[in-house]
């Protein structure tokens, strides 16, 4: 009986010990990982940027490098949806007129150093490029790196907005700034795009439009643009769900880069049934001193060729020309507000390009208060094209010459009670000399103060020594004597 426990004791123990050397000597396989840092990234023309490959869970760290690329081509009206368009790229290949870029390579440690092509090679439209790397211990386990070229090109156009009349040769001339590129090499183009068209291109306003030209008017490769001889009845491609026939949008790029560009709009009016008219503004009185003040035109059809100048108060004071870029918005009527009969439907209904003018006098327009109410400061409206039908409401008044006009509506600059909050120092010892700042409002200018500055009843030399500055409308500064 004994000899029998004792021989299922050692079965037991054999079978133990043969599942812990099993369980002991028994090893998962190493998973091996490829990854590449930066994983993506957007490159600039002529730009370097390098890439590093990190294997995991082998000795063996060394990689394959290759690269692939993909981009979309232009859609057309015969290939209005186009499909990506793949394939694989070499060092300095070439592609849509440009190159692909170089690329070194170095085994250990695995990096990739990517130069992107210059201006000069900018492939248009550029591809967006993939490296991939494949692990030398096991070339199923490979990591990947996208590259977006970009050619660092960006596009702004002056004016952004423009009214021109139909008719009698208007012109508009738009100018282009670009950012990273000589303004050489620009294309210009009209479209009036229409949302609901099978055409991708011509969905939105972008270089690939197709161009409304000439029956929305020209532009020629200066950026100049002549308004057609008629008011548009119909937008080209015809029937647009999303732009009125007298809406057009000017389009201008780079030739180096067509992804990048910038849109102005242009309203087309008729003298006839959108004559312009300049009637009144408001507010009329306005406290001088100030540092803005907005005034509204009570102005319709504005032309971008009929520039505004502020008159400061006095007898013979001379004109000042307002800025159009920064302190005159005209605000156009969109199609949600207003829009116009198609051809031949009753009632018809015509739309003003824009019904009010903002001007924003700056600190300088309102540095000098008016002496005399006879002789108020005035905005006008100049180069207005004249006809019997231009007419305007007292107080403003009407000049004309040479087939324009000019009109002009008077607005007042008071004197009003000057603020002050503040003063800095607010402690000085006794007897030093010193520059003080006093803090407020409605002071006038450095050059025109309208405010007397005292400290214990004496008047301050200056309100703006030499070096302040700082001063302005709402900030003096000022020496102290010690003796004061």
């Amino acid at each position: 009986m004994m000899v029998r426990i004792f021989k299922n004791i050692s079965v037991l123990i054999l079978l133990a010990a043969a599942l812990c050397f099993a369980g002991c000597s028994s090893s998962s396989s190493n998973v091996i990982t490829v990854t590449i840092s930066p994983a993506s990234t957007v490159v600039l023309a002529g730009q370097v940027q390098s890439f590093t490959a990190t294997v995991g869970g082998s000795t063996t760290l060394t990689v394959q490098w290759t690269c692939s690329y993909s981009y979309t081509p232009a859609p057309t009206t015969a290939v209005p949806a186009p499909k990506p368009v793949t394939g694989t790229c070499t060092s300095g290949g070439t592609i849509n007129g440009g190159t692909f870029g170089t690329w070194t390579t170095t085994a250990s440690p695995p990096v990739l150093i990517y130069t992107a092509p210059a201006l000069s090679s900018f492939p248009n439209p550029a591809p967006v490029l993939t490296f991939t790397a494949a692990a030398d211990a096991d070339h199923n386990k490979k990591g990947t790196a996208a590259i977006a070229l970009d050619s660092g090109i960006r596009v702004s156009i002056t004016p952004t907005t423009a009214t021109v009349q139909v008719g009698n040769n208007q012109t508009v001339q738009f100018h282009a700034s670009l950012l990273n590129a000589p303004p050489i090499g620009l294309t210009w183009l009209l479209t009036q795009p229409n949302t609901a068209s099978t055409t991708i291109a011509n969905q939105t306003a972008n270089p690939l439009s197709t161009t409304c030209s000439p029956t929305c008017g020209m532009i020629d490769s200066n950026g100049v643009y002549t308004a057609p001889t008629t008011l548009p009845t119909d937008t080209t491609p015809a029937g647009s769900k999303s732009t009125t026939p007298t809406n057009v949008y000017v389009v201008v790029n780079s030739t180096s880069d067509t992804s990048h560009f910038a849109v102005g709009g242009i309203t087309l009016v008729s003298s006839t049934t959108n004559p312009i008219s300049f009637s009144g503004i408001t507010p009329t009185v306005v406290p001088a001193g100030a540092v803005l003040q907005d005034i509204f035109l009570n102005a319709h059809n504005l032309l971008n060729t009929s520039t505004i100048t502020f008159t400061p108060p006095g007898l013979n004071a001379a004109a000042q020309n307002i800025d159009p870029a920064t302190q005159i918005f005209t605000i156009p009527i969109s199609p949600s507000y207003c829009t116009p009969s198609a051809t031949g439907v009753t009632p018809v209904v015509t739309c003003d390009a824009s019904i009010v003018t903002r001007v924003r006098l700056n600190q300088q327009n309102l540095a000098v208060p008016e002496n005399d109410p006879n002789f108020p400061a005035m905005i006008t409206v100049n180069n207005i094209p004249d006809s019997s039908t231009l007419t305007t409401n007292p107080p403003c008044v009407k000049k004309s010459s040479g087939g324009l006009a000019a009109i002009s509506c008077p607005i007042h600059l008071v004197y009003a009670s000057p603020a002050l909050v503040a003063a800095v120092p607010d402690s000085i010892p006794v007897g030093t000399d010193t520059t003080f700042a006093v803090d407020g409002g409605y002071f006038g200018s450095c050059n025109n103060p309208i405010v007397k500055l005292l400290f214990n009843g004496n008047l301050t030399s200056e309100v703006c020594p030499s070096g302040a500055s700082s001063s302005s409308s709402r900030k003096f500064i000022a020496p102290l004597q010690g003796s004061q």
